[in-house]
């Protein structure tokens, strides 16, 4: 599913950019550059299993660190500051996106595992988790961002206001990150107890309430309140004139 999604993203984006003008072979470097980060890294961890270097017990102990040290750490440090009502407003449609994408994933997971189940019966439901979280969780954001990144500058896509650049990069790289925060919550509330067979509520709330989703949650109450505070002492537009959006 990873690479799957990548490869049609990237034929999304080439498409709509050649249409608009973009030469096909920046824009074939850009979609080689993303999807080869992607491959860089996973080769590393070939690379170091191959040669002894990781072992069952350092992999356990690597992914322990990452669930709950580093990837709380990043969403605190890189959320938290940038989290307000406007930044909501701006990315409801990646939300939205979101959870379209993990419910139509679950659906189909589901429907794809019980097909297969009439071929190997003794498999599902062992791997029925597996097979829902594989269809509802794509991973490929390293694609889309450098992807926009390297046409960004068009005319087509700057807008009226002319705003490219370092600010066309920063404005993407803050909605993907924002985004990527959904995805993570999704992920690890959704995804990881229904991959570690939590069958009953209590045990899903057990699995779900865990480093990643109290980090997402903490980010976003504290980037809120952070928020609120800011416009009520700084001059100009008011809280209640953003929040006045939402209704």
């Amino acid at each position: 599913p990873v690479w799957l999604n990548a490869c049609s993203t990237s034929l999304a984006v080439l498409f709509r950019a050649m249409t608009s003008g973009v030469t096909f072979v920046a824009l074939t470097g850009a979609a080689v550059k993303a999807v080869a980060t992607v491959g860089a890294c996973a080769a590393v961890g070939v690379y170091a299993h191959r040669h002894g270097l990781l072992d069952g017990k350092t992999q356990k102990t690597i992914d322990k660190l990452i669930a709950e040290i580093f990837l709380p750490c990043l969403i605190l440090g890189k959320v938290t500051p940038n989290m307000s009502f406007a930044g909501l407003l701006d990315i409801w449609p990646l939300i939205a996106m979101c959870g379209f994408v993990v419910v139509f994933g679950l659906g189909a997971g589901a429907l794809v595992s019980r097909g297969l189940a009439a071929r190997w019966p003794e498999a599902f439901p062992k791997y029925k988790g597996l097979v829902m979280v594989a269809l509802a969780f794509p991973n490929s954001f390293s694609v889309p961002i450098t992807l926009l990144w390297a046409i960004g500058d068009h005319p087509v896509l700057v807008g009226v206001d002319g705003q490219g650049g370092d600010t066309l990069r920063a404005r993407v790289a803050l909605l993907f990150l924002m985004s990527y925060s959904v995805w993570v919550l999704a992920r690890w509330s959704i995804g990881y107890p229904i991959l570690s067979g939590a069958l009953s509520f209590a045990e899903w709330r057990a699995k779900a309430l865990n480093s990643p989703v109290k980090a997402c949650l903490l980010s976003t109450v504290v980037g809120l309140t952070w928020d609120i505070a800011r416009s009520a002492i700084a001059p100009g537009p008011k809280w209640g004139d953003t929040a006045s959006l939402f209704t």
